[in-house]
């Protein structure tokens, strides 16, 4: 049995690890901007972004992405207000990969899959992360999990 880096194993489901760190330097970022909103006079403005940071906390420790092996299924959530997606393998047409650049300084890249429901294709986020071969790492694992289970379809 592999073990794998970014996924943990219970029975025939893979869930996602935790990604700490893209969230952790969000959240930090608007409590330093909250800090000096405060020391600069504009408490109002600090308060809006501590409930922000809060928000984006929320947000981040609610993400979560699994693979199901005994349903084919993937199941994703990103962000706070979406809701959890439910993926039959059968359904998946690619990954995207999205790269999110300010000034030519890459801040954001994002993981998606793409994917048929009611014969229109939609496309939701699986995770995200700075750097390209942290998402290439995840799809590779991806890959793996589908394959092992000798799915005859390709990613």
């Amino acid at each position: 049995m592999k073990e794998f880096k970014k996924f943990t194993k219970a029975g025939n489901l893979y869930t996602l690890k935790r990604q700490f760190g893209f969230s952790i330097i969000v959240v930090a970022l608007f409590l330093v901007f909250a800090y000096i909103c405060f020391t600069s006079k504009m408490s109002m403005f600090g308060w809006g972004l501590i409930a922000v940071s809060a928000f984006c906390a929320i947000a981040f420790w609610l993400q979560h992405f699994s693979i199901d092996m005994d349903d084919k299924v993937m199941t994703a959530k990103m962000g706070l207000i979406k809701k959890t997606v439910y993926i039959p393998l059968t359904d998946i047409r690619n990954f995207r990969v999205v790269k999110i650049s300010h000034n030519f300084i890459r801040t954001n890249v994002i993981l998606n899959v793409s994917y048929v429901e009611d014969g229109k294709e939609k496309v939701t986020g699986i995770t995200q992360a700075f750097t390209v071969r942290a998402i290439q790492n995840t799809i590779n694992e991806i890959e793996e999990i589908i394959h092992s289970d000798d799915h005859s379809r390709k990613v």
